[in-house]
């Protein structure tokens, strides 16, 4: 599915066009994970997609919401 996601976000910013959606909301929690797992390798052999969930992650919305989760547990 990266390869698909790649090549889309090789022609726009976002998974839906070029303004953010809850399509790429929604994948932040469970790529999240993958990304600090053993599967952080895939993301980078797809540009596209690092540099989308990168810049994702970067959200100051996202980064206080993981703040928050790591201080519940």
């Amino acid at each position: 599915m990266l390869g698909v996601y790649d090549r889309l976000l090789a022609k726009q910013k976002y998974l839906g066009g070029n303004e953010l959606s809850l399509a790429d909301l929604f994948h932040l929690p469970n790529g999240a994970a993958l990304k600090q797992g053993k599967w952080a390798e895939v993301f980078v052999k797809h540009e596209n997609v690092n540099r989308w969930f990168n810049e994702l992650q970067e959200r100051t919305s996202w980064r206080e919401a993981a703040a928050l989760a790591k201080t519940a547990t």
